[in-house]
């Protein structure tokens, strides 16, 4: 056994008492697809984690433009625009989720925000999950 495993068991749980937040993790499995019209069912498995551990969120810039706005250049900025996007790491604990592995483009989805999973990244031996997501904005929050 990695002598480390315990520690990070140890740190999570600590979080998880001082900073908790329920959250729901929806999975998006491909279900059937319809021959006829070529549509396909998207079935989502919810599991609600009553305590997450929430970081701080980042907000991340990015200027999308047109290439007419880079050869005039006594145009306005009709062809381009400014666009914020959060992001957030999210640690969860392995015992909370039992057999369940997370995967990127799960939903997550809290009171206050909801979230795509950008990247996974396993923690020593399954003791937990780091989850990167990206805010989804317009969407309402139903869990």
């Amino acid at each position: 056994m990695n002598p480390r495993s315990p520690l990070v068991k140890r740190t999570i749980r600590r979080l998880k008492r001082r900073w908790p937040t329920s959250i729901v993790l929806k999975q998006r499995e491909r279900g059937a697809i319809d021959i006829v019209t070529g549509q396909q069912t998207v079935v989502t498995t919810p599991l609600s984690i009553r305590r997450a551990v929430l970081l701080p969120q980042s907000n991340i810039g990015t200027f999308v433009y047109d290439l007419a706005y880079l050869s005039g250049a006594t145009s306005n900025m009709t062809q381009g625009g400014h666009f914020v996007e959060g992001m957030r790491y999210i640690l969860l604990d392995g015992a909370d989720l039992g057999a369940i592995v997370p995967r990127v483009g799960d939903e997550v989805i809290a009171e206050t925000f909801s979230a795509e999973v950008t990247t996974v990244q396993e923690m020593d031996r399954g003791a937990g999950y780091i989850l990167r997501t990206r805010e989804i904005v317009g969407v309402k929050n139903v869990t």
